[in-house]
């Protein structure tokens, strides 16, 4: 079996104990024109 072969990759991610989370939030109230402006509001 080589590493590159769908089927087993596939069978490892359809395990019901790989999870995966997404989580992302809109910056809205937070001044700045670029998305690195707002993150650095938010970080200090």
């Amino acid at each position: 079996m080589r590493e590159s072969d769908p089927l087993p990759r596939m069978q490892r991610l359809m395990n019901p104990k790989f999870r995966i989370w997404d989580l992302h939030c809109h910056l809205s109230g937070v001044p700045g024109l670029t998305p690195e402006e707002p993150l650095g509001q938010l970080l200090r």
